[in-house]
């Protein structure tokens, strides 16, 4: 388990995780960007509480992929059932080699 730096939103951070070096900064590069995006919409808001509306904002994104993996995975397998159902019927229907 490494310890990596990061900076977020001008706070630095020591992290120690498993994960790669790049992986871990692209994330506190993502939460930095979206808490300077909150920042500049709401400057009166503390850093805790800029701090909880992007958590809030990235787990309602996580929940909403969540859904929308679900309903593709259901979609897919539906329409193999459909396709399935097409080839038995077809192979029902052609005459027998025996």
């Amino acid at each position: 388990m490494a310890s990596i730096d990061i900076r977020i939103a001008d706070v630095a951070f020591t992290l120690r995780s498993d994960e790669s070096e790049a992986h871990v900064q692209e994330v506190a590069d993502l939460v930095s960007r979206r808490v300077e995006s909150l920042r500049r919409k709401h400057p009166a808001a503390s850093l805790h509480q800029l701090a909880l509306l992007a958590a809030l904002d990235f787990a309602s994104h996580v929940i909403k992929g969540s859904r929308g993996h679900a309903e593709f995975r259901s979609a897919i397998s539906a329409r193999t059932r459909v396709a399935l159902d097409k080839v038995e019927a077809l192979l029902r229907q052609r005459p027998s080699n025996s």
